[in-house]
């Protein structure tokens, strides 16, 4: 996976547009393009962002539906594929500013047939009796599937007999006696209200049957945080030996170090700081469980400076590195351990 990092030496909010998987889109209908764009390291809507065509890449007639902040696909349009980048704009002060592109291929149908697009998914090294998530790329509409919106079912086991959908999470389900091999199933989505249309795509599983599961939590330095504000705390934790994320592991507050209201933002995995929290320091300890195995956790502390300004007004630390030796020509890595906005500098 990637990440774009942007530090600013201005008093403006962070913004980031990111790159948009290929997406069907009817004449006519709409794709999401904000599902995966930041607003001062939270998700940035139609409320907190201005969206703009900046280059309609031959897609005559492309706008923003000002309703929802999606991209508007003509009626008129031709059918085909394009390369449209838009940009979003912090919409208090119309700055700063960031552009990211889509690919829409525009289908036949009249915008009131649902589309669909599944597709492949990275490799993924799993123990037998774990889940897979494939739903995170695939799009309905426009919009992220969901197991709400979509049904899933196993089109071909690529020789793992017993694969199966798990219908509570929308996730592939490995059987608990899958024997030690890589797998290349395929799956299928299909729009859950009227059964179709449908789409499949692939995702390669290695199951392991001497992984070791693992899980490590690990203490985050000092972070000046504004009142409503979010901290990343998972930048430095590590499950199986891999970045933890919010996908891979479930996130508590284990002691608020009495900073009242102090939660996890479930759409993120960050810690948010309440809007009317008192100016100070706060250490605050939270915990990680391996969302395959609940009961293995681990915990941490992050220590919280909340100044008293609004969440819009940015954030930076810088921490002292310890003494590092390199070589002639050699390079040194100094942001690991600084923050901007509460996020990995």
């Amino acid at each position: 996976a990637k990440v774009k990092i942007t530090v600013t030496n201005d008093t403006s909010t962070t913004i980031i547009a990111n790159d948009d998987p290929l997406t069907y889109v009817a004449k006519g209908g709409t794709a999401d393009v904000l599902s995966n764009d930041r607003l001062g390291g939270d998700p940035a809507t139609k409320d907190n962002v201005i969206v703009t065509i900046d280059s309609d890449g031959g897609l005559t007639g492309v706008d923003i539906d000002t309703a929802t902040g999606k991209i508007k696909v003509p009626a008129t349009a031709i059918e085909g594929i394009y390369e449209v980048t838009y940009k979003i704009c912090e919409r208090q002060n119309g700055t700063p500013c960031d552009t990211a592109k889509i690919k829409i291929k525009v289908t036949e149908n009249t915008a009131s047939t649902p589309t669909i697009n599944a597709n492949n998914d990275p490799d993924t090294r799993v123990r037998p009796g774990d889940k897979v998530e494939v739903l995170s790329n695939d799009r309905l509409n426009g919009a992220p599937a969901t197991k709400d919106n979509v049904r899933l079912s196993i089109e071909d086991n690529g020789g793992l007999p017993g694969v199966t959908i798990d219908e509570a999470t929308g996730k592939i389900q490995i059987p608990t006696d899958a024997p030690a091999r890589t797998y290349e199933i395929t799956y299928k989505i299909c729009e859950k209200q009227n059964g179709t249309p449908c789409a499949t795509a692939k995702v390669k599983v290695s199951v392991d049957n001497d992984t070791t599961r693992t899980i490590e939590a690990h203490n985050d330095p000092l972070i000046r945080v504004a009142k409503g504000g979010t901290v990343d705390i998972l930048s430095n934790d590590k499950v199986d030996g891999r970045p933890a994320g919010k996908d891979k592991v479930n996130v508590s507050i284990e002691n608020s170090g009495r900073l009242a209201g102090v939660t996890i933002e479930s759409a993120t995995g960050k810690i948010k700081v309440p809007t009317d929290a008192a100016p100070g320091t706060y250490e605050v300890t939270y915990k990680i469980c391996h969302k395959q195995q609940a009961d293995l956790c681990d915990t941490a502390t992050v220590t919280i400076e909340v100044v008293d300004a609004p969440a819009q007004t940015p954030t930076i630390t810088a921490k002292d590195d310890p003494l590092t030796r390199v070589p002639k020509g050699g390079t040194v890595d100094v942001l690991s351990n600084d923050r901007v906005n509460g996020d990995p500098a």
